[in-house]
């Protein structure tokens, strides 16, 4: 990396320092097209079994820029109720976070059209903080022994929301317990907490006519130390086959979003740019979601089932 543009990264993590250290919680764009991604309370609400496997590098030209790795399954193995799993590895400068989730949902049925869906995520958080690379010229075998620090915990989240026919309004709260990770080699030496986020949510699909819908997203993100934030997503679909649309973050992040729904195949891809000021040293971010869809309509494109809400 030269040194304009370590410079650059160096002011650019000095202004995003505050939502940084306060926001936990990395975002993403995979809940464009699986909103299971969003929450476990939409675990198996489309009846179907859903796999989604999604890549992220953010600020890419940086060195040691964030990236991020997830994969997620969900389905409805019986009537109501829904089951998901969630792997997801991220990177951020000397962190390496692990983390596997089992989530369950159940949906209501309050009327017509109307239902509430209630979800439950559990699992183990993985971290590791590595500072190897940093220290290179180290000879202190001390120093180095303690180059690398790693420790686990377990999380819990819940989730719900409310739908009405193609509206959603919801709320997740991940980080539930707070669960401080300790490093492995010493109980008492704890290297960091996970704060409780609270995240609401609310999407709409209004259809415009036999060819074309809008689908409009916000996520509103709120941590205990950070302000709140907010993402703004749409897309406008074309016969259930293609899409594309715009992405808006609350820290000057524009982008677009763009994707296909061929028979049971999902492709997104996402570019997202930050300030002008940033621009200069960096191609912005990127994210690909693939997703392969059983149950669905292989022509159509969508589901075959009647959604549960629905019954009668």
């Amino acid at each position: 990396m030269n040194t304009i543009k370590k410079l650059l990264f160096i002011s650019f993590l000095v202004s995003m320092s505050g939502y940084l250290l306060a926001q936990q919680i990395s975002l993403d764009n995979q809940y464009v097209v699986n909103k299971y991604a969003l929450s476990p309370a939409y675990a198996g609400y489309n009846q179907d079994l859903e796999v989604f496997a999604t890549y992220r590098n953010d600020w890419v030209g940086f060195e040691d820029s964030p990236q991020k790795i997830m994969l997620n399954m969900n389905t409805m193995p019986y009537k109501n109720m829904g089951i998901g799993v969630s792997i997801n590895n991220e990177r951020v400068t000397v962190f390496n976070n692990l983390s596997l989730h089992l989530s369950y949902a159940y949906q209501v049925k309050l009327a017509n059209y109307h239902a509430l869906n209630l979800g439950l995520s559990a699992g183990i958080f993985d971290s590791q903080i590595n500072f190897s690379d940093n220290l290179q010229d180290q000879v202190d075998p001390l120093v180095m022994e303690t180059a690398v620090q790693r420790g686990m915990t377990y999380d819990l989240g819940i989730g719900a929301f409310y739908s009405y026919k193609d509206l959603k309004v919801g709320v997740y709260i991940p980080r539930l317990l707070e669960s401080q990770i300790k490093n492995e080699s010493d109980d008492e030496d704890v290297l960091y907490s996970l704060k409780r986020h609270y995240i609401a949510h609310a999407s709409y699909s209004y259809v415009i006519n036999s060819d074309f819908i809008l689908e409009p997203d916000i996520v509103v993100y709120k941590s205990i130390y950070s302000p709140v934030f907010f993402n703004f997503s749409g897309k406008v679909i074309y016969q259930n086959l293609v899409w594309a649309g715009i992405i808006y973050r609350k820290i000057s992040t524009v982008g677009i979003n763009v994707g296909t729904h061929y028979k049971q195949l999902i492709v997104n891809y996402s570019f997202e740019l930050f300030g002008q000021e940033f621009l200069n040293g960096s191609s912005g971010s990127h994210e690909i979601t693939i997703g392969y869809v059983l149950g669905r309509d292989k022509e159509k494109g969508r589901s075959i089932k009647n959604p549960y809400m629905n019954w009668k």
